[in-house]
């Protein structure tokens, strides 16, 4: 019933699209489509209870985003939108109820739906998630930028329970994997307080979510669970739930071993009740906005009823590991019992026993784990003791904070559980040994600690055991706030060979509050670094009588603080006789060019500051202060002592007593004095400063004589600075190093007799270069600075800043050809550097490259400019020339001319000689784009033909020059050739033969020419070209007339004369039919004709008259009558028509046919013959009557063609 519903809503909702005309929003890539916002009016707004967690999610500190509930849908719901992506669409913005706010209000109607990904290849009803991206464009927002959101479609067998009997159903069904819950709901099937029901799912039951839409369920003593299956790894998720149950499993669990683990997802819930889960080998993820709050003895339902709780003093979880998504934000509190159990029961059991327990932030994640109580539940699976803790991580856990995230931790006060333990493992056969258990903190990330109360002695707020580490990254910051420490417990403790990292710019800060014992206690063998910039911040406040060392390293500890590191440790009150800094044998406290360290128990006077058990208290490069404890209420600018700069102290202990001193300064009387007051046992506050770096600046020098930086070293450094110049040897060996001359000022350090070369009077110094030093590019120069025993230096390489110099040339390329390298045009290339290795050449932006390129196609000189640049960059600009030649070799010649009566008398040497001193002939090769002139070495290899003097012709001669390969020499393989054109004048006759009719009109038709040579006698009447000229006019039809004078001995006296004949037009039949074919023909008694016989050839009129206007005509004769071999006769049955008149032939001619068209021309009188009654043409009409005989007729028919017309 409900899928035909959703039937018709689809079915009303498309209805309402057509009507309004709209599309669905889409987002996909950068196209959009409008989105349809009729859904809350076509369609009933889809309802959802009133957990408040996924809004306070989705929602920034403005109250800006969408909000948006995940929903699930089975295959068959996806398959029926067959594809339709907005139906899909309009779908997901009404199962997800998807709401928009921005500073200007409700924006609902702006929500666009993104791509939809694989949800319509959904192709099973196992459990899968559809995350669908909801944007609001950042014009409808507010905030300038857009709203986003992501919607999870879950696909599966769906159930939609509205009873506590259908959700139990589903849950223990094997195949429904999304569960929607559609409203509140309390456990009705068992009800009993006085039992916990624990009630078994199937082990193959199918992973499955469960679906709040923002109800609440309450459990009570039900547990549903997963047993034990090696072979399986289940998992459930929980989305915008209100959850409650009294169930010290937790309401859904899986128990106890399983394949790889096992996945328990938490999104958007809150939870009150027993322990959350104890899914032992689980990883816990929480995403969203999560509240878990585990009671002691009772909870108090969503109806508000209390509920008892059989299973008291829970954890709030157990599990192997626990995730914390991007940006999730989790409340966990726990009235009695840890607050998390990380790597307990049976996390030594199977696949996990291999994957180290972890607490993990993901980035810009915010978590808060609190216990409010003493006793409760704490396991020590795994682990070398039970200790109540916070954070419980056994089996050498981890802790991983990352970007950005907050781990906050807090035991209430007055309280004795730990706040953050990480356990040895007890085991040593397994991979857990090998595990390094760590605190690791991402950038910018922050860890607070609260400890309440009196925790045991032997612990620590943060304890941390054998082999581990807390690593505080860039820029982190963790804080430990030790409240309460009656038990002499320490704040932090370190087991043996365990680190403290506190990283660049990062944090450390740890305050005790009341109390005694250790603020840091540091076992054997283990090691405090604060890296360079990094910040530690020791406390000790309220601490009374305590006797405890406030800081204790024990055997071969070290305590390192990097450069510009800061490390404060005060005592601020007490009476108690304590040691601030307490190390055991072999120990070491150390820092160089510290930012500040500053030891101060000014509140105690019974307070000593360092204590050492033969270790060693090593600094160097500080400005030191003291005040003894008679001044210990004086500030920072009254100290007793004040001793600056100070260096190399190297201070042994025995005890709080100093053994012995070693130290530097600038003068004698400093360093004495230091050595002679400096004693902890006496000082209330050391402060070790920093001394300004000396920064030195050193300008560019260069070989270039016209430019200063040639002439003067100079640079910036401090104020007061001593300053020296070498020239470097060898920058790995500074003992190598030269001193310039000209150096007369002495050291700042007494008894040093090293020399300076100036003393600046501020911060900028200046020394002229001698005179007879020349700075040559390549050469090293160092500039040294010292100031209160800090130093710095800079190396300048005398830089290469004089142009190359060169010349320019003609270079000579073949046309056409790719433009040559700028270096081609250029020579003698060189520069002042003698460690240059190389230049660079290019063509000058005058002429870029495709200029040039675009020369290469035109003959002759171009004006060039290269630049040319050595490896530091300076450039020199050189004129040159490209010359574009015809070719990379080649023989130029003109074409010549020679009178045939000289060539006649010419031999062919002469002829030779003749072509080569007229030709201007001349030859070149091009070699590395030079022009070698060959013009000595070209003789002709081929006169084609022209020293055959008795067949010479006017036709242009070819003659071949050449140039032998031998001759060429370099670069040259095949000869060099060339041609040249050689014309022979005065020779040649051409004679233009032309016929003219009756009317002095040239028939061009039948013009033709004859050759001659100039001189020639020629006889016409023997030349074949004028005759079958004159046989073509007589079949035409032309009457030939007379030809030129002397047409017998014809005399060409020029190179071009005309020849004329005469001929006369005339009208004649060219061509008759010679046989009329009428076939057979079958006699009957009534009229019987045939209309066209069968011809051999066309009746055809020739009319080639000057003068046609006259026109003609054809006249026919029966000459012979048909008769038989009998001498039968068929007597009057030859007719001829003509444009529809019938003439009968007979033996009288008489015209049949007349040609008026006033122009010569040839006439197919037979093409018009046709086969049709009335037709032109020639006919047999055998009449109705008279006497036919049967037989074969023949007759003679005689045609005559007269000109004019009758």
């Amino acid at each position: 019933m409900k899928k035909n519903r959703w039937m018709l809503i689809v079915f009303l909702f498309f209805f309402v699209l057509l009507v309004e005309g709209k599309k669905v929003k889409a987002v996909s890539g950068v196209e959009t489509i409008p989105s349809l916002t009729q859904k809350q009016t076509a369609l009933k707004k889809k309802q959802f209870g009133s957990l408040p967690n996924l809004k306070e999610f989705s929602l920034d500190s403005q109250g800006t985003g969408i909000v948006a509930y995940n929903f699930g849908k089975s295959m068959e719901d996806i398959k029926a939108l067959n594809g339709d992506e907005q139906a899909a669409k309009e779908m997901i913005l009404y199962e997800s109820g998807a709401t928009g706010y921005s500073l200007m209000g409700d924006v609902t109607d702006e929500i666009q739906v993104g791509d939809l990904g694989d949800l319509f290849s959904t192709s099973s009803n196992d459990l899968a998630e559809h995350h669908i991206t909801l944007t609001v464009p950042a014009e409808y927002s507010g905030t300038g930028k857009e709203l986003s959101t992501d919607v999870i479609i879950y696909t599966g067998k769906v159930a939609k329970p509205t009873t506590w009997k259908e959700l139990d159903k589903a849950l223990l069904a094997k195949d429904v994997t999304v569960i929607e819950v559609q409203g509140n709901m309390i456990n009705t099937i068992n009800t009993n307080s006085n039992s916990e029901i624990n009630t078994k799912m199937s082990n193959d039951r199918k992973d499955f979510a469960i679906l709040g839409n923002g109800y609440s369920l309450d459990f009570l003593p039900t547990s549903y669970y997963w047993w034990s299956n090696s072979a399986t790894n289940p998992s459930v998720t929980f989305d915008n739930i209100d959850l409650y149950g009294s169930n010290w499993y937790g309401p859904i669990t899986m128990r106890d071993s399983f394949k790889g683990g096992c996945h328990s997802t938490y999104r958007n819930v809150n939870y009150s009740g027993s322990q959350v889960t104890a899914s032992f080998q689980s990883i816990v993820t929480f995403e969203g906005v999560n509240n878990i709050h585990s009671n002691d003895t009772t909870y108090k339902s969503f109806d508000g009823t209390a509920r008892t709780m059989l299973t008291k003093q829970q954890a709030g979880l157990e599990s192997h590991t626990l995730i914390f998504t991007e940006h999730s934000k989790t409340n966990l509190e726990v009235d009695q019992g840890d607050g998390v159990i990380l790597g307990g029961y049976y996390c030594n059991v199977g696949d996990v026993s291999h994957i180290q327990p972890s607490l993990t932030l993901k980035d810009n994640a915010t978590v808060s784990i609190k216990t409010n109580g003493n006793s409760g539940e704490n396991k020590n699976w795994g682990a070398t003791q039970a200790i109540p803790s916070a954070i419980n991580i056994q089996r050498n856990g981890r802790v991983d904070i990352g970007k950005n995230a907050k781990l906050v931790t807090e035991t209430a006060k007055s309280t004795k559980r730990v706040p953050v333990y990480l356990g040895l493992t007890n085991n040593t056969s397994d991979d857990s040994k090998n595990w390094e258990t760590t605190i690791n903190m991402d950038t910018n990330s922050e860890f607070i600690i609260t400890n309440g109360g009196p925790i045991p002695k032997s612990y620590g707020a943060v304890m941390l055991q054998n082999k581990s580490s807390i690593n505080v990254g860039n820029a982190a910051k963790m804080v430990l706030n030790a409240n309460n420490m009656t038990t002499q417990a320490s704040g932090v403790l370190m087991g043996v060979n365990s680190k403290i990292n506190v990283a660049k710019k990062s944090e450390l800060t740890i305050n005790k509050n009341g109390g005694i014992g250790n603020i840091l206690t540091l076992s054997a063998n283990s090691s405090f670094n604060v890296s360079d910039e990094g910040v530690a911040k020791f406390v000790s406040d309220g601490e009374g009588n305590s006797t405890d060392s406030m800081i204790y390293g024990a055997d071969k500890s070290t305590f390192i603080i990097g450069e510009r590191g800061l490390f404060t440790s005060q005592i601020k009150n007490g009476s108690g006789k304590r040691t601030m800094l307490d190390f055991a044998t072999g120990a070491n406290f150390q820092f160089a060019n510290a930012r500040r360290i500053d030891l101060d128990v000014r509140g105690n006077s019974n307070a000593s500051l360092i204590g050492m058990d033969a270790g060693s208290f090593l600094a160097d490069i500080q400005a030191v202060k003291g005040w003894t404890k008679a001044d210990a209420d004086k500030g920072d600018s009254q100290p007793t002592y004040d001793w600056s700069p100070m260096y190399g102290m190297n201070i042994s202990y025995a005890d709080d007593n100093i053994k012995k001193i070693i130290a530097n300064s600038l003068t004698y009387k400093m360093r004495d004095d230091f050595i002679e007051h400096y004693d902890t046992n006496k000082l209330s506050r050391v402060l070790f400063d920093y001394i300004p770096d000396v920064h030195l600046g050193f300008d560019e020098l260069s070989d270039n004589p016209d430019l200063s930086s040639s002439q003067v070293f100079k640079g910036v450094v401090n104020q007061g600075s001593s300053v020296a110049f070498y020239k470097v040897v060898d920058e790995k060996d500074p003992s190598k190093d030269v001193l310039l001359p000209h150096a007369t000022v002495a050291s700042p350090v007494e008894g040093e007799d090293k020399k300076y070369h100036l003393v600046t009077k501020n911060e900028t110094y200046q020394f002229d270069v001698p005179s007879d030093m020349k700075l040559v590019a390549g050469d090293k120069i160092k500039a040294y600075g010292f100031l209160n025993g800090k130093s710095d230096s800079v190396i300048n390489v005398v830089q290469d800043k004089t142009p190359p110099t060169a010349k320019g040339k003609n270079y000579y390329v073949p046309v056409n050809s790719t433009a040559p390298d700028a270096e081609d045009l250029v020579q003698d290339v060189a520069d002042t550097n003698p460690n240059n290795t190389g230049f660079t050449y290019q063509y000058n932006t005058e002429n870029p490259l495709d200029k040039i390129q675009s020369l290469m196609s035109e003959l002759g000189e171009h004006a060039i400019k290269v630049d040319v640049s050595d490896e530091a960059g300076n450039t020199a600009t050189i004129d040159t020339t490209l010359t574009v030649v015809e070719s990379d070799s080649h023989i130029k010649a003109d074409d010549v001319s020679i009178k045939y009566k000289d060539l006649r008398n010419m031999s062919k040497k002469e002829i030779e000689n003749d072509i080569l001193s007229k030709g201007n002939i001349s030859a070149y090769k091009l070699l590395n784009g030079q022009k070698v002139d060959l013009t000595k070495y070209v003789t002709i290899k081929d006169l084609g033909g022209l020293d055959d003097t008795e067949n010479i012709k006017t036709t242009p001669y070819t003659v071949s020059l050449v140039v032998p390969a031998k001759d060429a020499g370099e670069g040259i393989y095949d000869d060099i050739v060339k041609t040249m054109n050689v014309r022979v004048t005065n020779i040649d006759s051409v004679l233009t033969v032309s016929f003219v009719n009756e009317a002095d009109k040239v028939l061009d038709h039948y013009t033709t020419t004859i050759k001659a040579l100039v001189g020639d006698t020629l006889d016409l009447t023997k030349d074949k070209t004028i005759q079958e000229k004159r046989d073509l006019l007589a079949k035409d039809g032309y009457l030939l007339g007379s030809g030129p004078k002397n047409e017998t001995a014809f005399n060409v006296a020029d190179s071009e004369m005309v020849i004329v004949y005469h001929v006369e037009g005339t009208v004649m039949i060219q061509s008759v039919p010679t046989v009329l074919d009428f076939g057979t023909v079958k006699y009957i008694a009534s009229p019987n004709r045939v209309e066209k016989p069968m011809y051999d050839k066309e009746l055809i009129v020739s009319d080639t008259r000057a003068n046609a206007s006259s026109g003609w005509s054809m006249y026919a004769q029966m000459t012979a009558p048909l008769q038989s071999a009998d001498g039968n006769k068929l007597e009057d049955v030859i007719h001829y028509v003509s444009k529809g008149e019938d003439k009968v032939l007979s033996d009288q001619s008489q015209p049949i046919f007349h040609y008026k068209e006033n122009k010569a021309s040839v006439y197919d009188i037979s093409h018009d013959w046709g086969d049709k009654p009335k037709s032109d043409g020639i006919k047999l009409d055998l009449g109705s009557s008279g006497d036919v005989y049967t037989g074969s007729y023949t007759g003679e028919i005689t045609w005559k063609i007269m000109e004019g017309q009758p």
